[in-house]
């Protein structure tokens, strides 16, 4: 392979398997492996395989830096989507100029930015799907965290009854829903698992 096909994930995989366990990633307390984070990324892109986006789909993404956007960068690069950032400093109105420019599949937010994207789930019906990075739930919503990726409770029922597995549903201690998914040990096209 040449330097020009060189992508993203392809130094992601070549560090699994150079590296193995080798810490890839900190942030704060958490220490991801070179393996581990090829694992993360291969799940997280048979997640997005799974929700129909695909090679020349936009994902964009309006958030600060996590593990979570590294996980993204990846599965996106592994299944030819273009990751879109935008930058987090911009105002509301300069972000929806953005998003409407973009014309996305997805749209990520994080928490310092969800007052940024409020209400437009509602109102802009041509983002086919919206999530908040995270590991938790916001009081009131019906988010799960999976990967480190906020999914709706609607859309992980879509994914598990066109792909099998179960949703345990219980009341979140901050208020909410509070939700686990267990996949099947893998969606079309990605061996490694699901969600």
């Amino acid at each position: 392979m040449d330097v020009h096909g060189f992508t993203v994930y392809d130094m992601i995989a070549r560090g699994a398997a150079l590296y193995g366990d080798a810490p890839a990633v900190i942030q704060g307390e958490l220490v991801v492996s070179f393996r581990e984070f090829r694992r993360r990324v291969d799940a997280l892109a048979g997640g997005l395989a799974a929700l129909g986006i695909g090679p020349g789909d936009r994902v964009c993404v309006l958030a600060q830096n996590d593990v979570a956007y590294l996980d993204l960068y990846g599965a996106c690069a592994r299944q030819g989507i273009l990751a879109y950032p935008i930058n987090w400093r911009l105002s509301a109105e300069e972000v929806e100029r953005v998003v409407e420019r973009a014309a996305p599949t997805m749209l990520l937010a994080d928490a310092s930015t969800l007052g940024v994207v409020g209400e437009w789930p509602g109102r802009k019906a041509a983002v086919a799907h919206w999530y908040q990075f995270g590991e938790f739930a916001a009081p009131g919503s019906s988010q799960a965290a999976v990967k480190g990726v906020g999914l709706s409770l609607a859309v992980c029922r879509s994914i598990v009854s066109e792909y099998g597995g179960s949703i345990e549903v219980s009341p979140a201690p901050e208020g909410g829903t509070s939700f686990r998914v267990v996949l099947p040990a893998a969606f079309p096209g990605d061996s490694t698992g699901g969600l």
